[in-house]
């Protein structure tokens, strides 16, 4: 999922990961 930053959110088992920065995203699980 690409956000408006340019970040390319992957969902896995942790949460949120960027493939692009390996930043992590955390969200509600019902986002």
């Amino acid at each position: 999922m690409k956000d408006n930053l340019g970040h390319n959110w992957t969902m896995t088992i942790e949460g949120w990961k960027c493939e692009n920065c390996g930043a992590e995203l955390t969200l509600p699980q019902e986002y």
